[in-house]
Parts: structure tokens; C-alpha cells; sequence
């Protein structure tokens, strides 16, 4: 009978493993699917935080040039007047303005918040920058590239509006201040954000080297985005410069083609779920052990009063074949109905 009792109590434990099993791995696949989502939505609130961040930077400084070539406009060719009004929206402009400037489109000439008033046989042609470029083509405020002041040496982006037909207006604006803003609203534990322009090139990104440059992984990202190169969760799959694969939320984030990048670590989903794998399987182990011991206890109580009868019988068997005197009598106690 202790055979029997433990080929049941064996396969009841061999159930309750598997059940157990099942249910684990059910559980399991669907805490990584809610993983996934709860990523992709944590993701997509951050990215639009940071687009917030960015418009609100972005609508600042284009009011700031607006109002500098609404109050240039007009104002008598080469006077003091000029000099006035940029040092003035320098004072009441936001410190990440590091200068304000005008430039004539015939001569040349320019007109600084720092008051410094230069001409091109001075070393500096204004009408070769990106900046008044920029400021004549677009017809409207605008802003260029991330590219570094000759003043500062420091990474800036210049917001430009033409001034009727006589010239530019432009304002330096700190390209690491825009950095922190972005950086630290994007920035988790998992996951950084970037910005890059329509080839590639780096606007804002937490390692300063990259800024100003493209390089084959930003490329890759911003083909990857024009393909729509994504999986079934929105993620785009590509592997940075430190050989790390990583998983990317993008989104466009202006009319020039610039795109945000959430980049996270390709091990965000395996970190928050095999963790609960593993306490799933230790308490499943837990659960099996001590239902085996109470199924093999119950068993073995329950089963033994058939072996009493077994062994009676072995008794009476001997008694016939007179290997044995006559057996006692069998006397079983309880309440099983068998």
C-alpha cells in the first residue's frame, strides 16, 4: 500500500508542478506584454513633455527676434538708436541669450548688444553665416543649427527674422541650456533623449562631442524613422555607438525635419519581469513542496487501513495453506467509507 500511496501522492504532485508551471508562465508573458505597455505610454508622456518644453523654448525666442525686427524696422541707417534697442532686448531677453545682433544685407554691417559695431574688413562677414542665410531665405523668424559662437566658442542656436529688406536680426541662444531643459525632463532610469535633424546631425544629446556632428547611428535612426522601420509597439531596434542595443520611441518634433529620440536599454523589459518570474516560481516551488507533503500524509492515513486488510489477508492465506495458525481478528477503526 506505500506503493500506491506514493505513485498517487507522485502524480499529484507532478499535476500541481505543472499547474503551477502553466500558471507562471501565463502570468509571466502577460506581465511582459503590460511591461511593454506601460514602457511605450511612460514613453510617450516624457516625449510629449519634452515637445512641450521645446515649444515653449521655441516660442520664447522667436517672440524675443520678432520684437527686435518689428522695432528695427524703420529706425534711421547707422545711429545710436540701433545699438539701444539690442542692448535693451538683450537686458529683458531670458539668460540663455548670450547676444543680440543686427546686420545690414548691402554692407555688411553689424550691430552687437555687447555694443560693438564691426565691418567686414574687420574679420567677420555676417553675410556668410547660416545665421543671416537663415533669417533671409525664411522670410519670417526662424532659427538655425546648433554651430559655435566665434565670441563664446560655445555651442549656440541663432532664432533669425529678416528686418524688412535691409537686413537680419539675430539672438544667440544657449544651446546647453536648451540641453538641461530637454535632458532632465527626458531623463529616467532606463531611458535618455536626443535631438537630430532630418541627416542626422545632433542637436541636443547628454555627451557634448556628439552636437553639430551626424554620425552612422543618427543616420540610421532618422532612415529607420522615414521607413517606418518600427515594431507592433511603436519601438524602433538599433544598436549606438557604445555597441548597445537599445529600443527608440521618435517622434518629429518641427516643421525642419528635427526628430526627438526616447532611446532605451534594450533590457528595460526583461529587468521588470524576470524579477516577478522568479517570485512567481519561488512561491510556486514553496506551494508544491508543502501541498506534496500535506497530499502524501493525508494519503498514507487514509490508505492505511487497506493495508491492515492486505495484511490480514496475506494471514489468512498463510492459515489455509497451513504455513500459519489461524489469524486474529481484524478489527479497523474509521470513518472513510470505502
Amino acid at each position: 500500500m506505500h506503493s500506491i500511496a506514493n505513485k498517487i501522492a507522485l502524480m499529484l504532485i507532478v499535476a500541481l508542478a505543472l499547474s503551477f508551471s502553466v500558471v507562471s508562465v501565463v502570468s509571466y508573458n502577460n506581465s511582459h506584454e503590460k511591461t511593454i505597455e506601460l514602457v511605450a505610454h511612460t514613453q510617450d508622456q516624457i516625449l510629449s513633455n519634452v515637445k512641450d518644453e521645446i515649444r515653449s523654448f521655441e516660442k520664447e525666442n522667436i517672440d524675443l527676434i520678432k520684437k527686435v525686427s518689428d522695432k528695427l524696422v524703420g529706425i534711421q541707417r547707422d545711429t545710436k538708436e540701433i545699438e539701444e534697442i539690442l542692448v535693451n532686448s538683450q537686458q529683458w531677453s531670458n539668460n540663455s541669450v548670450s547676444r543680440v545682433y543686427f546686420a545690414y544685407a548691402d554692407n555688411g554691417a553689424m550691430y552687437q548688444s555687447d555694443k560693438k559695431h564691426q565691418m567686414p574688413s574687420d574679420g567677420y562677414e555676417p553675410r556668410k553665416r547660416e545665421w543671416f542665410k537663415e533669417g533671409v531665405n525664411a522670410k519670417s523668424p526662424s532659427y538655425t543649427m546648433p554651430f559655435k559662437d566665434y565670441a563664446s566658442d560655445n555651442f549656440v542656436i541663432s532664432f533669425v527674422a529678416p528686418v524688412s529688406d535691409i537686413g537680419v536680426a539675430g539672438a544667440n541662444v544657449s544651446v546647453q541650456d536648451l540641453s538641461d531643459v530637454i535632458l532632465n525632463t527626458g531623463k529616467t532610469k532606463y531611458s535618455y533623449v536626443y535631438v537630430v535633424n532630418s541627416d542626422g546631425t545632433v542637436v541636443v544629446h547628454e555627451n557634448k562631442n556628439l552636437i553639430g556632428k551626424a554620425n552612422n547611428v543618427t543616420k540610421e535612426v532618422v532612415n529607420k524613422f522615414k521607413s517606418n522601420d518600427i515594431d507592433e509597439n511603436g519601438l524602433m531596434h538599433y544598436v549606438n555607438t557604445k555597441g548597445e542595443k537599445l529600443f527608440a520611441k521618435v517622434v518629429p518634433l518641427n516643421d525642419k525635419g528635427w526628430l526627438l529620440v526616447s532611446a532605451m536599454t534594450a533590457n528595460i523589459f526583461s529587468d521588470n519581469t524576470i524579477p516577478l518570474l522568479i517570485k512567481q516560481i519561488i512561491v510556486s516551488a514553496i506551494c508544491i513542496v508543502l501541498l506534496s507533503v500535506f497530499i502524501y500524509v493525508v494519503l498514507k492515513k487514509s490508505l492505511s487501513p487497506i493495508s491492515a486488510i492486505q495484511d490480514k489477508l496475506n494471514e489468512v492465506f498463510k492459515f489455509v495453506t497451513f504455513e500459519a495458525k489461524a489469524p486474529n481478528k481484524l478489527t479497523i477503526s474509521s470513518k472513510d467509507e470505502f
